[in-house]
């Protein structure tokens, strides 16, 4: 059974949880204030925010959080360097802190999509790749990666593996082109190239440098077969310089070949995937600029479409408990049929938030500089922390 985890605040240097005590109501009946629990100081500079570290919750064997804080570091001036926490919930301590860098003026730690397999965290951010293993806060390994691959945020992973997406510059071309590698978890061999999507390229000029190519992916298992849902961009019309239209398709990486691909995802051009796709009851779910998506997982077929007055750029969907929870920057968060796509629930939101955290049939995230929690049977605001 699932025990309750505490929901952390990151306010910079202290990381806290609350209790029932002194509690403040908003007219709506959702809490708008109450103390703090206990508090952990994670910084190691004082006085200094950084917004970077971790951007989405990592919760380690259901009682360990994962939190951001910041060092002094010269090269970075006073806003220090970024580094890793954590925390036990139960002991209410920091049991330990990691700062392992390549000693480079650049190098630094900014989690926007975490993989977490067993007891291992894999970060692959730009030239570099890391495995910390969360139970002692060492790093397995760090390596970086081969000339001229810089990856994406999104990272995915099954079975001790790793993918991502990662590009290189095509000088010939002249822009960047992406394809999805491989990688052990447990060991710091260099990544494995699974698949490079053949692009249609329709759109050209000197100025043309944008990532052609796999842009996010989803990896999911079907009988004893690993395959990953690859998200692509292209130039094929009506796209335009410098815009492209974004397209998925299916690969099967035990097989080597495709399930199918060229799947369009937007009918415009200059629309891209925001984030991660989801695999869910044999359908895969995509944000793309303004709209959701449902597609059956073994044709590719469009099942359903919602389009929305923004983007979820920032904070991103879910689907937890049976409901897709999408949070839009139209300052609304939404919460819809995953079978269906009807919108069962709409609520005022902050726009502009992080990613959102499902726990126990609420979803908790932080936006206008209040910690929302909201139900998610009924899109009913339980919190609005200050």
């Amino acid at each position: 059974m699932m025990r309750c985890i505490s929901i952390i605040l990151f306010s910079g240097c202290l990381f806290s949880c609350q209790k029932e005590k002194d509690i403040l109501y908003g007219s709506q009946g959702e809490v708008t204030a109450q103390p703090p629990l206990w508090r952990v100081a994670v910084d190691a500079q004082n006085g200094t925010y950084t917004a970077k570290g971790v951007r989405s919750a990592i919760v380690y064997d259901n009682r360990y959080v994962l939190c951001p804080g910041v060092e002094p570091f010269a090269p970075k001036g006073p806003y220090g360097r970024a580094i890793l926490n954590m925390v036990d919930t139960e002991d209410e301590e920091k049991v330990w802190s990691w700062n392992d860098y390549f000693n480079e003026t650049s190098d630094n730690s900014d989690i926007k999509f975490p993989l977490v397999v067993d007891k291992y965290l894999v970060i692959s951010e730009g030239t570099r790749t890391r495995c910390i293993d969360l139970s002692t806060g060492k790093t397995l390994w760090m390596k970086k990666k081969r000339d001229g691959m810089t990856s994406l945020r999104p990272i995915a992973g099954t079975n001790k593996h790793y993918f991502f997406p990662s590009t290189t510059f095509n000088a010939t071309l002249n822009q960047l082109e992406g394809a999805i590698y491989r990688g052990n978890v447990m060991t710091p061999d260099e990544e494995e190239l699974i698949v490079y999507p053949e692009i249609k390229r329709q759109v050209k000029g000197t100025d043309f440098q944008i990532n052609h190519g796999a842009s996010s992916l989803q990896v999911f298992t079907r009988q004893q077969d690993t395959l990953v849902v690859v998200d692509y961009q292209t130039s094929i019309e009506p796209a335009r310089q410098n815009l492209v239209r974004s397209e998925f398709g299916v690969y099967n990486v035990t097989r080597r070949s495709w399930e199918y691909k060229d799947v369009l995802l937007h009918e415009g051009y200059g629309a891209v995937v925001d984030g991660l796709p989801i695999v869910y009851q044999n359908r895969v779910y995509h944000t793309t600029d303004r709209a959701i998506t449902c597609h059956d997982l073994d044709t590719g077929r469009e099942i359903w479409r919602q389009l929305f007055p923004g983007n979820f750029l920032f904070s991103g969907f879910v689907i937890t408990d049976n409901v897709l929870v999408a949070n839009c920057e139209d300052t609304y968060i939404y919460g819809l049929s995953p079978q269906t796509g009807q919108r069962l629930w709409k609520e005022k939101s902050n726009g502009t938030s992080s990613r959102m955290f499902p726990l126990n049939g609420v979803v908790y995230y932080a936006g206008g500089a209040v910690l929302h929690a909201v139900e998610v049977a009924t899109g009913k605001h339980l919190w609005r922390l200050q």
